[in-house]
């Protein structure tokens, strides 16, 4: 069989369709689809992942940022003042008190004469000594003063012995000024009885007032020959 141009053969009973220009532009446009086609998907996916894609990246968490601690105001410690020592309350010796105290009974028709005092000092105390000599020690009180001072009888004009306290010694229906000789007013240098002195002496009465320290505690007593008063005043 003689060969023609554009025609090629594989041998055979059957030869060989001729391979077309149609043919090849249908294999051309068939790839053009699908090359088409596989744009079109990857453009349709990437428009159904673009929300994933244009969600924006999630941000780190905000730090929390610790307040700044206010420094500690210092609290000053209260200093402790120092307490004064509290001295005990004085107690009283045996037989001592504040009084009043009160003694002695009135006789008739006579008049006790004061002979002398004194003052000394003892164990625990300073004694005061109204000495009567003969003479009958009648009606009397003691008791004991917050001060010092004392008003004179009968001027009324007041005076201020020695010491923090007082204590007033009076003696009814007698004299100082009819046998007494001594000093009426003596200041001592004794630790409690720091003054006698008369402040009283008018119609029949006589008082003595004494100026002292310590708690104010005192005892009285009577003596007989001779006659006196004796007033102890604690130490």
């Amino acid at each position: 069989m003689a060969s023609h141009p554009g025609v090629v053969t594989t041998g055979g009973s059957h030869g060989r369709r001729p391979r077309t220009p149609l043919m090849v532009a249908g294999v051309i446009a068939l790839a053009a689809v699908l090359i088409a086609g596989s744009v079109l998907t990857g453009i349709y996916i990437g428009s159904q992942r673009s929300p994933a894609a244009s969600t924006p990246a999630p941000t780190a968490p905000a730090t929390a940022t610790a307040a700044p601690t206010t420094a500690p105001t210092a609290t000053a410690v209260p200093t402790s003042t120092p307490q004064p020592t509290v001295k005990p309350a004085p107690t009283p010796l045996a037989g001592f008190g504040t009084g009043p105290y009160a003694g002695g009974a009135a006789i008739s028709g006579q008049v006790a004469g004061v002979a002398s005092v004194r003052a000394a000092a003892q164990t625990g105390y300073d004694r005061f000594v109204i000495d009567l000599g003969q003479s009958p020690l009648q009606q009397y009180e003691v008791r004991t003063e917050p001060t010092a001072k004392f008003t004179l009888d009968p001027k009324g004009e007041v005076v201020t012995l020695n010491g923090t306290r007082g204590v007033l010694i009076v003696l009814y229906s007698a004299s100082n000024h009819d046998g007494f000789s001594g000093r009426s007013d003596i200041r001592t240098s004794l630790p409690t009885v720091r003054e006698a002195r008369l402040v009283g002496d008018f119609e029949g009465v006589v008082s003595w007032a004494l100026g002292v320290d310590g708690p104010g505690f005192v005892r009285v007593m009577t003596l007989t020959s001779p006659n006196r008063l004796v007033v102890d005043v604690q130490t």
